[in-house]
Parts: structure tokens; sequence; C-alpha cells
């Protein structure tokens, strides 16, 4: 698809599957939302603009996201805003030119917002090969940016980048009631920072962390979260090691008998008597006189 305009406009829900460039377009203010594109080589070449705002967009096994680059690397890309997106099986989500000191060569502003990567190489990369934003899990705010210095002559590189994850895509996160910071009620009963259980007010694991907390209070998915003796809330059925008789039992009776050549005692497993035919219980006939 080719996509340019003066100003303004809107793109929504549209699937791409296959191909070199997915989406090439160029506006000076432009929104586009809801796009997938999978097994693409790009799947968003912008060749110029001065503001685009790309929400809920979703990359699957894909080169590169974004190549902020117009052909031949020419083209001057102002910024864009990435929100409330994933990547996945993704080489570098985000390509640039070169942002340089200097002013009038064009480089671009990157606004990355909940932003979530999976299997992907580099976050933000230029195209001499360099990382400026290094890949990670979750990316809650990261900006790649100039800022002109107080002589008003002078321009220097920024990267902000903090790692907290909050919402990905709220109509995803609250359809089965499991949802974060900010997108809906359901932030009070589900984790928003990856923390659970006792120590982090009962909290409960859900999507993107995982669904079950472990000892110390972290969600997570396998044995190290939802084994039995590990797990604390969530789906505690993972046995996190075969499982032998209790420290207690050993030197007590081991299948109920008792007394005898073995000299076995009872206890709360088989009953605390042991009674006249040498098998332990705790009815009155086990228990009481005579028996």
């Amino acid at each position: 698809m080719y996509a340019e305009n003066g100003s303004g406009g809107s793109i929504s829900d549209i699937a791409f599957t296959g191909g070199g460039v997915r989406l090439k377009g160029g506006s000076q203010q432009f929104t586009a939302q809801r796009l997938t594109c999978n097994g693409c080589t790009v799947g968003v070449q912008v060749i110029w603009d001065w503001g685009w705002v790309w929400k809920s967009v979703t990359m699957n096994n894909v080169g590169t996201g974004f190549q902020l680059v117009g052909d031949g690397g020419v083209g001057n890309i102002g910024s864009v805003s990435i929100v409330d997106s994933t990547f996945t099986g993704v080489t570098t989500a985000v390509l640039v030119n070169p942002i340089t000191a200097t002013p009038g060569q064009s480089s671009t502003g990157i606004n990355l917002e909940k932003v979530a990567l999976s299997g992907v190489s580099v976050a933000v990369a230029d195209t001499t090969g360099a990382t400026l934003l290094a890949s990670s899990s979750v990316i809650d705010s990261g900006i790649v940016y100039r800022l002109k210095a107080a002589t008003l002559s002078k321009f220097r590189l920024n990267i902000v980048y903090t790692n907290a994850y909050f919402s990905l895509n709220p109509r995803e996160d609250c359809a089965d009631g499991t949802c974060y910071e900010g997108a809906c009620a359901g932030d009070a009963v589900f984790t928003t920072n990856g923390k659970c259980g006792s120590q982090h007010g009962y909290k409960q694991c859900a999507g993107v962390w995982g669904d079950c907390c472990n000892a110390i209070g972290e969600c997570g998915t396998g044995a190290d979260y939802c084994g039995y003796g590990v797990c604390q809330l969530g789906n505690c059925t993972i046995p996190s090691a075969p499982s032998g008789p209790p420290s207690w039992l050993k030197g007590n009776t081991t299948d109920g008998t008792c007394g005898g050549a073995n000299s076995f005692t009872c206890n709360v497993v088989y009953g605390n008597c042991c009674n006249k035919d040498g098998m332990c219980g705790s009815l009155p006939s086990d228990c009481g006189a005579g028996w």
C-alpha cells in the first residue's frame, strides 16, 4: 500500500501478509492504528513526515518493523510515535538514519510507549548498524531525540529508556477481566508490575506476566512459578519435583503395619494406634483397652 497525504488522515484495521514493503507513505500529520504485518521484509516505510502516530500495530516475523528511511536514504522523517504495539520475531523494530549533533541533518525523533518485544534483535538501530535502543521484553517509554542546547546552535542525542510495563492493548487486556494500570478496574485485582501474592497485596498474575505467583511474589510460568511448594496463587498444578515420603515418616510405618518383628510405630497417616492384629488405626477397636 502506498499512502501519501498533505496533512491529516487515518488508516485503520488492515492486515498484510508476505511481500516486501507492506505500507509506504508520507504525510505531515497522520494516524494509523490496528495494523498487522505478517512475514514481510519491511512492515512500514515512512519516506517523509512531520509527525506520525502508530497505535496498536502488530509485527510478526518481519525483517524491519518501521523503516524511517526514504528510498536511497533520502527524505526527511520528522518524528513518529509507536504506541500499544507488539513486535515478535523481528530483526530490527525501528530503523533510522544516523542521528547526529549537526543541525539540518534530518535526525528523526522516535517515541515508543507501551511496546512489547519478543524475539527482537534490536529495538532501534540506524543504517550504519549502530544500536540506539537495545531490545527488551517491554518498553513503557523509550525516546530517541535531539535536544537543542542553551547556545541554540548545538544539538545532542538523548535516549530515555524505562522498562516498566502497564497496558499493551486495552481491548485484549480487559477481555477476560485481566487488565493493567489505567486500562480498567481489573488493576485492583491483577498485577501491574509482575509482583504478586501475599507480599504485594495479594495481586494475581495474568496476561504477559504469566499465570502463577511463586513463593517470593513474582509472576511467571513453568515449574519455578506454578510447581507444588513454590506456587502461592494461580495454576499451581505443575510438580516441581517427584514427591517422596515426608521426612517425618522415617522410622515410622510406611504401609500401615505396626509392632511385630519390624517394630513399626503408627502415625497420623494410618492412625496413631497399633491394634492386636499389627495394623495401625484410630477407631475404638484400634485404640481401646485390650486391642
